[in-house]
């Protein structure tokens, strides 16, 4: 009884914590500009979803479709700088615990981009992290084709070319 109980409070907390709202912003610059990046570009995204976290950071998630490739984007606003290398660090650790590897990367000043794949199950993942604005997007594409094309809209945000 006790631990059914200690369960239902945690998900009480976790329910109370992450505020999912279409208005939410106490940050959401980042992920706003991504979003309109890929829209721009002529992906229909779909499945918005921005989320105020417990630490203060804003999520912003959504699944940017062309050409009925799809590919699905996870950026988050925070709060400061530590949180963002917290957040690109806990990415980097979960690609390397699945046994995933860089296959390119680049860094220019504050911001890093990595290029990671996975040949188990054919998906290529995009992480990348800007110091200067606390904010990282994790992509996630299993069309080889949108690689290229989604690296270049990260360029067209300033981030360097991942080679």
């Amino acid at each position: 009884m006790k631990k059914n109980f200690l369960i239902f409070a945690l998900l009480v907390f976790a329910a109370g914590c992450a505020q999912s709202n279409q208005e939410a912003s106490n940050k959401n610059t980042f992920g706003q500009e991504i979003f309109d990046t890929f829209q721009e570009a002529g992906y229909d995204p779909t499945d918005v979803k921005i989320t105020k976290l417990c630490d203060d950071n804003t999520q912003t998630e959504f699944t940017a479709t062309i050409a009925k490739d799809v590919v699905i984007i996870d950026a988050v606003d925070a709060k400061n700088v530590g949180q963002t290398k917290k957040i690109f660090d806990a990415n980097e650790e979960n690609d390397e615990s699945h046994n995933m590897s860089v296959t390119a990367q680049a860094q220019t000043g504050p911001k890093k981009v990595e290029v990671i794949r996975n040949d188990q199950n054919n998906t290529s993942y995009i992480e990348a992290i800007n110091l200067d604005n606390s904010s990282t997007v994790h992509i996630q594409t299993s069309s080889d084709k949108q690689l290229d094309p989604v690296l270049r809209l990260l360029e067209e945000l300033g981030f360097p070319k991942a080679k």
